[in-house]
């Protein structure tokens, strides 16, 4: 039996913050489009969850399923510039593709493939 947790890969969030920020830069220093986009749509799927949850006392699990297209393109565009150093960018996969084999929305809690 496989039981979905509903968790965000942590890897992909952890760098979708860092992505919103550079985004946040790109969009107000080049008025990038792609970044005001992404912007707008994170806080468009985001922000009424977050207010929701902080007024009314509600959690909601589903806003980030919409967002997370969005959340893609920023950690895509992030790992994609220039500056950043091709073998960090394959340490990052590396490392994203450890955390999931052991850390899977789908999966119970240790029963990933480095566990065995």
């Amino acid at each position: 039996m496989v039981a979905f947790r509903g968790e965000i890969q942590p890897v992909i969030l952890v760098t979708a913050w860092i992505g919103i920020i550079v985004a946040a830069v790109a969009a107000i220093r080049k008025r990038d489009r792609l970044s005001i986009f992404a912007l707008v749509w994170i806080v468009a799927t985001w922000l009424p969850a977050e207010l929701s949850s902080l007024f009314a006392q509600r959690t909601t699990y589903l806003y980030m399923v919409v967002a997370k297209p969005a959340v893609y393109i920023v950690v895509a565009r992030l790992l994609s510039y220039r500056r950043i150093p091709r073998w960090l960018v394959g340490a990052w996969v590396c490392l994203l593709l450890a955390v999931s084999s052991t850390h899977s929305p789908a999966m119970p809690p240790g029963t990933g493939i480095l566990r065995g």
